[in-house]
């Protein structure tokens, strides 16, 4: 099965620090904060190959995020109650 132009895309470029821009469709339902899954996967890369985490990350958010993540989210990383 193929999805040709319908999920999410990181892009990146040299920086002096790591940094993340978020854009698309779905952006909203995010927040570039420290614990933004695409910054952890950068900074535990950056750490297993032994270098500084310095780079100007872009995602473009098309696939949008999963209703009971973001419930999860809101109460302190516990799931909700419905």
């Amino acid at each position: 099965m193929v999805f040709a132009d319908m999920g999410d895309s990181v892009s990146a470029c040299s920086g002096e620090i790591l940094s993340l821009a978020i854009e698309g469709a779905e952006s909203a339902a995010l927040a570039a904060e420290p614990d933004n899954l695409v910054l952890r996967a950068a900074r535990a890369l950056a750490t297993e190959a032994g270098l500084e985490g310095q780079a100007l990350l872009h995602l473009l958010k098309r696939l949008p995020v999963e209703r009971h993540w973001r419930r999860q989210r809101r109460c302190g990383g516990q799931p909700a109650r419905a």
